[in-house]
């Protein structure tokens, strides 16, 4: 009879490994990793395809309970592989495209192939999903949709040794919520508010200072079944440039006023 223990017996001969981008996550971003895995066995190994032998996937759970999480997608968790013998092959991996991780806790996630009889294991990845601290929201509505409501958040977070801005995207509907993902704008000094503002044809306009010289200025076309990137540019700071004009605009109350964009076509 075989034990666990012999189902792992052949470890040395085929190793897994996970890094993950990063340890902590603003709730709705993406957990994006790579996943290495070394053949040093005599045999090819062949996944995720249909009927393929081999199967690549990942296991998580949360640390507080040790409770399995209950895979959300039945999609491959790699693209289709053959890894010959003497070979490594990396993979680019979502964990949230096949696990539920929005409950603001601690998680754990590992690498698992299943060749033949035998199982191979790599080791746990933490990670935290964090809720982020409130720097401003606004609220759009849309005309041409009946109970369509979109809140845009900004909240910052500390990341690689700097505070990053990012941006939380949720909609509320009569069909129910939907969660579009967090997006990383970069670094973020927080000695001037940042703005954000909705044009009533649907441009997102989001202005905040990256460091003591400059601010950036992202535009995202928000539609309703759309929130989409056009653009982010770079802006001196109106104080170093010497420009009144562009004082007032950094300084004002005033909600920021998008420039008029030829996109309406895409409606």
């Amino acid at each position: 009879m075989s034990t666990a223990a012999d189902e792992r017996q052949g470890a040395s001969e085929i190793s897994l490994n996970l890094e993950l981008d990063s340890r902590e996550y603003v709730s709705g971003e993406r957990i994006r990793g790579v996943l290495g895995v070394v053949n040093a066995s005599t045999e090819t190994l062949h996944g995720n395809g249909p009927g393929a032998p081999d199967r690549l996937f990942l296991e998580a759970k949360r640390e507080s309970d040790k409770s399995d999480l209950s895979r959300i997608s039945s999609a491959p968790f790699t693209v289709r592989f053959a890894i010959d013998p003497s070979r490594r092959q990396d993979f680019e991996i979502f964990a949230e495209r096949h696990f539920d991780f929005m409950r603001e806790t601690r998680y754990l996630v590992r690498p698992v192939l299943v060749h033949g009889k035998t199982r191979y294991e790599g080791a746990w990845r933490s990670f935290s999903v964090v809720p982020g601290m409130k720097l401003a929201e606004s609220v759009q509505l849309f005309s041409n949709v009946e109970g369509l409501r979109r809140d845009l958040t900004l909240v910052y977070w500390g990341r690689n040794r700097l505070e990053h801005l990012f941006l939380k995207i949720r909609d509320t509907s009569p069909e129910g919520p939907f969660i579009h993902p967090t997006i990383d704008l970069g670094p973020i000094m927080r000695v001037t508010a940042p703005k954000i503002s909705i044009s009533p044809s649907g441009e997102a306009t989001i202005l905040w200072r990256t460091n003591q010289d400059y601010f950036a200025r992202a535009v995202y076309w928000s539609l309703p079944k759309v929130f989409e990137h056009h653009k982010t540019e770079s802006l001196v700071d109106p104080d170093i440039a010497g420009s009144t004009a562009l004082r007032d605009r950094y300084k004002s109350d005033e909600p920021l006023k998008p420039a008029k964009q030829s996109w309406w076509r895409f409606w």
